[in-house]
């Protein structure tokens, strides 16, 4: 292979490898691509020097065992201080076994992926390693942020406690127009048909002329919304006595919660049926 081409594919695995520790280690902070680009620079340029000192006679112990060790672990510590400038000995440890086994797994993935493609097609196997490693990234990001926005809800009805699959969205600022209290939204079906016929009926009444009920006035509230595909409307909130907020690491009672009632589902999928307030947990009352 020639030493041009060595040098970019080098640069593109190691440009691969800061930018995935990057974002899950260090969450896209202390680093700019500038930084990061400039630690792949110095990793390409480290992998062709010590390649080169590889095929000499004095330095071919670089090539195998204990020696290729070392090397990729220099040359991890080169790409850390470039790009990341750690600021304690345990930050640069972790930068470097984070470094190295990333750049172990994607070395895998390219070992895999060059027998599948025709040879030569380095490049085509390193960009398809980047994204396979993307892909697998943001599953993960989507998988941790169900496992700490998702959570069960548990509220008071006629027919029992219903229990209902909630998401704490920050989107969600739905609020009071004069006490300011959270809003959290909710399918109307799901609700309604476990609440008192009574409840319904006003419901119903408020859907048809957009205006509270003299015998209704204690629980529910017009509040304007806008939303996606509605530029602007007035939506029926009616307030429970308590709901119950429970999820991973999290628990809480909302006293007089109020919850704006969708004439449609939220979740095309199911995933949820209530988003709630993220400002309702700072007003909760925590168990």
């Amino acid at each position: 292979m020639y030493i041009d081409v060595l040098f970019a594919l080098n640069f593109m695995m190691d440009a691969i490898v800061l930018l995935t520790v990057r974002q899950t280690l260090l969450r896209g902070r202390f680093t700019s691509w500038k930084r990061l680009f400039g630690g792949a620079l110095a990793g390409a340029f480290g992998g062709c020097v010590l390649t080169v000192l590889g095929m000499t006679e004095g330095f071919s112990f670089l090539s195998r065992g204990f020696g290729s060790l070392c090397a990729g672990i220099l040359l991890c510590v080169l790409m850390g201080e470039v790009a990341f400038r750690p600021k304690s000995l345990r930050g640069r440890i972790l930068q470097i076994l984070a470094i190295y086994g990333m750049a172990f797994l994607l070395g895998g993935m390219l070992d895999w992926l060059q027998q599948q493609l025709r040879p030569g097609s380095y490049f085509a196997a390193v960009a398809a390693c980047f994204l396979l490693l993307t892909a697998g990234r943001y599953l993960y990001e989507r998988l941790k942020f169900r496992a700490k926005n998702l959570c069960t809800v548990h509220i008071p009805a006629e027919t029992g406690t219903l229990h209902l699959k909630g998401l704490l969205d920050t989107g969600n600022l739905l609020q009071a127009p004069f006490t300011k209290t959270p809003v959290s939204v909710v399918w109307a079906d799901r609700v309604l048909q476990n609440m008192s016929p009574q409840i319904r009926e006003q419901y119903d009444q408020i859907r048809s002329s957009h205006q509270i009920p003299e015998d209704g006035a204690e629980v529910w509230k017009l509040i304007p919304y806008h939303s996606v595909g509605c530029p602007g409307g007035l939506m029926p909130v009616l307030t429970v006595p308590y709901f119950c907020i429970q999820g991973e690491n999290r628990e809480a009672v909302i006293r007089k919660g109020l919850l704006g009632l969708s004439p449609g589902p939220l979740s095309s999928t199911g995933a949820y049926e209530i988003i709630l307030n993220p400002k309702l947990l700072e007003e909760a009352i925590i168990p």
